[in-house]
């Protein structure tokens, strides 16, 4: 089953029809799990980013590239997705990577964090590349062959693990109650 996200769902000019769907697609919509809730939320993320960060080298050590840009582009969203509910003061989803870094650039009061923004949207669109064209030939461009391909994903899984540390820590620096430091 597809899951559309509200920014996907264009509805037009509100009226009391338009007011249900909208509550029906909230009330199905993916809600972020906030720590310090009492329901280990914040214990099961500390043990998944510490399986992360031991993945995303390993993957990197052996070759894996393509698993190391998906465990990054994850990370990368939960604390994109855990700064722009800090900031909005909701809980804001689950979202892709492009759109939580439009929605980051709206909200974000962090000269820092604003610089990494376009890093890392030139980043997205490396991985894009990675993930969705490796086997693709696009017509009338140069002929790639797959050594080289593959040389460019670990490119972007390395250049993305540096971009993962960088925006981990900035927005754990941001965050008063963030105490554990993993990446």
């Amino acid at each position: 089953m597809a899951h559309l996200f509200l920014w996907q769902v264009k509805l037009p000019t509100w009226n009391i029809n338009n007011s249900i769907l909208r509550e029906i697609y909230m009330a199905k919509a993916k809600k972020r799990a906030e720590a310090y809730k009492g329901k280990g939320y914040g214990k099961l993320r500390y043990m998944l980013y510490t399986s992360a960060k031991s993945r995303i080298e390993e993957c990197i050590e052996h070759g894996y590239y393509g698993e190391a840009v998906m465990i990054i582009e994850s990370v990368v969203a939960d604390r994109l997705e855990s700064r722009i509910s800090f900031l909005k003061k909701e809980n804001v989803g689950f979202g892709t990577l492009g759109h939580l870094i439009k929605e980051a650039k709206k909200v974000e009061t962090d000269a820092e964090l604003l610089d990494l923004f376009a890093e890392l949207d030139n980043w997205r669109e490396k991985r894009n590349t990675a993930v969705h064209e490796l086997v693709k030939i696009e017509d009338g461009q140069e002929l790639v062959d797959w050594d080289n391909r593959m040389k460019s994903v670990g490119d972007t899984a390395r250049e993305g693990y540096g971009l993962l540390k960088l925006v981990y820590k900035r927005v754990a620096d941001l965050n008063p109650k963030h105490i554990d430091r993993i990446f």
